[in-house]
């Protein structure tokens, strides 16, 4: 496989912002928000400039945020049997 061949394999496969916006189900201001915090980051750019994801960074954020809302019903299962 050549380079240039697997450069265009992997832009192939690589996700827009708008299909990685959409298979997280958040809106562009969100994605501005993630990015100027350090939440995510484009996998690359193209030649052109632009942005471009991964199905792994989209499955990376799900379980993320899937850890993160588990916690926090723990966190609430926990204060209500205290009280």
């Amino acid at each position: 496989m050549t380079s240039r061949h697997a450069v265009e394999l992997i832009e192939a496969e690589a996700l827009t912002p708008k299909q990685f916006r959409d298979a997280l189900g958040i809106s562009s201001r969100t994605l501005q928000r993630w990015k100027q915090r350090g939440v995510v980051a484009p996998a690359f750019h193209t030649a052109r400039g632009h942005s471009r994801y991964t199905n792994r960074q989209v499955e990376d954020l799900r379980s993320r945020s899937e850890h993160t809302a588990c916690a926090a019903q723990r966190a609430v299962s926990t204060e209500a049997v205290a009280s």
